[in-house]
């Protein structure tokens, strides 16, 4: 009777740890699962996948497997490693969907005259293997302790697969991309975001969205524009973590709304700009010149996210 009760807590037990992953295969009291990594093209200018088959003791260790796989470098060739050689993982921890990636001091061996894109691009690959996780739709990453930095030496925060324009900056045969928009609600009092995929607009991801909001939502999307009609896009430039859109004069000139409206109009543009990591502040500029007052704000400085808007 005792070996019987034994042989099926046996069973039970094997069919619990099969069934918390329906893709792991359990081989010699350990798990098993294929994986994508991404590491760099030959001309370290694009990712280039890998499938890779790892193992790991238990579900809550696999992140840091499928990190440590990334870390060792890819097995194919023609792929090349994007994180320094000599880099491992310190710590790793989750906050709801954000992990969170700390590395020792040797991430930051990026050697050559191009060690920022190399490390945008040892950026990317983690974001996007990481990303591709159940449950992970951000990552936030350390290095000893400290945050990576932006271009305006601010922290960079948790950052998306959709967060990263290495693409967009480095290759011309990028042509569509996610990208988060902030539209008004039915009151016009709060900002909602909108997913979309967007053809990329003169290779410029910033240009791109601020189009798109001028293009404004789809008639179903229950969401409403807050750019002024007739309004065009004359430029948009990005330098030193600030995001200079230049609008022609219609976004002056038809404006008809009040104070409520004209901020939809500006922090649609700000709140769906600095989705970007490396933007911090938007400069509005009117057919290439600042104004300085646009319905009740001051417009001649730049403006900061303001996330007390977002519904």
């Amino acid at each position: 009777m005792k070996k019987l009760i034994h042989f099926v807590l046996a069973i039970i037990i094997a069919f619990s740890m099969c069934s918390c992953d329906k893709n792991a295969v359990i081989t010699d009291s350990k798990l098993t699962k294929e994986v994508t990594l991404y590491f760099s093209n030959t001309d370290y200018n694009d990712i280039q996948a890998e499938k890779r088959v790892i193992t790991y003791e238990d579900e809550k260790q696999f992140p840091r497997a499928v990190v440590n796989e990334l870390v060792k470098g890819p097995t194919e060739v023609g792929i090349k490693a994007v994180i320094p050689e000599g880099t491992q993982l310190l710590d790793i921890r989750h906050d709801g969907a954000i992990a969170k990636l700390d590395f020792s001091r040797e991430y930051f061996n990026f050697e050559g005259d191009n060690s920022k894109s190399a490390e945008l691009l040892a950026r990317y690959s983690i974001v996007k293997t990481m990303c591709a996780l159940d449950g992970i739709d951000k990552v936030l990453i350390s290095v000893e302790g400290s945050e990576l930095l932006n271009a305006s030496g601010n922290p960079l925060g948790p950052i998306g697969e959709s967060d990263i324009v290495f693409s967009q900056t480095q290759q011309e045969n990028v042509t569509e991309k996610y990208v988060t928009l902030y539209f008004a609600d039915e009151m016009g009092e709060k900002l909602v975001a909108r997913r979309r995929r967007v053809p990329i607009v003169d290779n410029s991801i910033e240009k791109t969205i601020v189009t798109e909001l001028v293009a404004g939502p789809s008639s179903d999307d229950g969401v409403y524009s807050t750019i002024p009609s007739g309004t065009k896009v004359l430029s948009v430039e990005t330098k030193e973590g600030i995001c200079f859109v230049n609008f022609s004069g219609e976004f002056i000139s038809k404006f008809d709304g009040g104070s409520s409206a004209a901020t939809m109009a500006i922090y649609s543009v700000v709140n769906s700009l600095t989705e970007l990591p490396d933007i911090d502040k938007v400069q509005f500029l009117i057919d290439s010149a600042k104004t300085d007052t646009f319905g009740d704000y001051f417009f001649s400085e730049p403006f900061e996210r303001d996330d007390s808007l977002i519904d």
